[in-house]
């Protein structure tokens, strides 16, 4: 029987696990704008290895290709905006304001989508990185660009992507 992953039902993230696996406190980052949520894994890289005097490889050896998570936020959260981007928040609500870093710092997070048939998709590590993408008209919106590339989370034994309906 097939299933077909069409809309998110949710969309979370949070800190990676402290033992290097799925984190467990996810939440959501606030609107994702509709239709920006993609997963693209690349294509393998192959190496054929050839012997001399023979046409066909001896060895073939292959690469996962890169895995990215993309999705454009709505949301201009200072707290959620320092947590992707880094910086730092000045100032208690209503009159919070969100400082950008001098340098971009190496952020990770862990990001779990469920669609709208109830599959989940979860991916332990995934290296943040995210921009303001300022759009100062009638026709667009103000978004801050997600892009994250799926490393392999450091607890062992764990997939850096999982897919299905959990129990």
């Amino acid at each position: 029987m097939a299933t077909f992953s069409i809309g998110t039902k949710t969309f979370k993230l949070g800190a990676i696990a402290v033992d290097g696996g799925m984190g467990t406190v996810l939440t959501s980052p606030g609107d994702v704008r509709e239709n920006t949520i993609r997963v693209t894994q690349g294509d393998f890289s192959v190496n054929n290895i050839m012997a001399e005097g023979k046409s066909s490889p001896v060895y073939v050896t292959q690469k996962n290709g890169e895995t990215t998570l993309e999705f454009d936020l709505l949301t201009h959260d200072p707290d959620v905006m320092m947590d992707l981007m880094g910086g730092t928040v000045t100032g208690t609500d209503p009159n919070k304001i969100w400082n950008a870093p001098e340098l971009t710092p190496i952020i990770e997070k862990s990001f779990e989508i469920t669609d709208l048939q109830d599959s989940v998709w979860q991916f332990p590590r995934v290296q943040v990185m995210a921009r303001i993408q300022g759009v100062f008209t009638r026709d667009e919106v103000n978004v801050i660009k997600v892009k994250g590339v799926v490393l392999q989370p450091t607890k062992t034994a764990t997939s850096p992507i999982s897919y299905g309906k959990p129990v």
